[in-house]
């Protein structure tokens, strides 16, 4: 029973020692490698908390592949005050270019893109 715990604690210890090793940027590969969609559709909800005070986004996201490149909009569905309120985002392979990325409020129904 001692040995089936040792090696169970050796072989965790060890899994964590290589994955520490990876970048984000080599899991986002690895992950991308495997990935075989070209589209996506998801819905999730994105809590804030701020000091005693809780903020409560739900939201739409839809992204489709184009080769290496991505793009991705995320559409705001809760709360009636940020409804609407939708974010594009156009994403290269090559590091060495800035994403893209807009915002539309539809309150002032404006397209503003978002600078670096």
């Amino acid at each position: 029973m001692k040995r089936l715990l040792i090696i169970i604690i050796l072989t965790a210890t060890w899994g964590t020692a290589v994955a520490g090793e990876l970048t984000g940027r080599d899991i986002a590969l690895k992950m991308d490698a495997v990935d075989t969609s070209c589209d996506s559709r998801r819905t999730s909800v994105m809590v804030i908390v701020r000091g005693g005070k809780k903020l409560v986004r739900k939201m739409e996201s839809f992204n489709k592949k184009f080769g290496p490149d991505e793009r991705g909009l995320i559409r705001f569905i809760e709360p009636p005050d940020v409804r609407g309120i939708m974010y594009l985002t156009w994403s290269y392979e090559d590091l060495e270019r800035d994403d893209d990325m807009w915002i539309f409020l539809p309150a002032e129904s404006l397209v503003r893109r978002i600078s670096r």
